[in-house]
């Protein structure tokens, strides 16, 4: 199984995935912003497009499915980065957006949670039955 979160801030992504991960063994987190950051340019000096990124994060992905972990993708993209990894992932996934979008992009996410409105902690249990029990990979 694998979640999306796209939306929000860096912080605010980056405290779902931590206290999904905190609670649950069978899950971890990886954040595609800071791989972003990280593997921007190679040994070479050339920059890694979005086709070399959604490469390296659906080898990650497989790798830890292959491992028997859940896997939690956060980034702050949601336009084609996004749509590609979701098209890309092998097995469940939920896409969920933290925040209010713009409407062209409503439709690419399966929930929407305001931010505004409710904390880490609403987050957390509303993701909780599928985090207590994940579909098989």
């Amino acid at each position: 199984m694998i979640i999306l979160l796209a939306g929000s801030t860096p912080i605010v992504r980056s405290a779902v995935a931590e206290k999904i991960v905190s609670e649950s063994d069978t899950w971890r987190h990886l954040a595609i912003e800071d791989l972003a950051e990280t593997a921007r340019t190679n040994e070479n000096g050339q920059e890694y497009d979005e086709e070399t990124l959604l490469a390296i994060v659906c080898q990650c992905a497989k790798t830890m499915q292959n491992d028997g972990y859940h896997l939690i993708l956060s980034l702050s993209d949601v336009t084609n980065l996004s749509r590609m990894i979701r098209g890309s992932i092998e097995g469940d996934s939920l896409a969920l957006y933290l925040g209010v979008p713009d409407a062209e992009v409503m439709n690419d996410f399966d929930h929407i949670i305001d931010t505004k409105t409710r904390s880490i902690n609403d987050i957390y249990e509303f993701l909780r039955p599928l985090i207590d029990d994940p579909p098989d990979a």
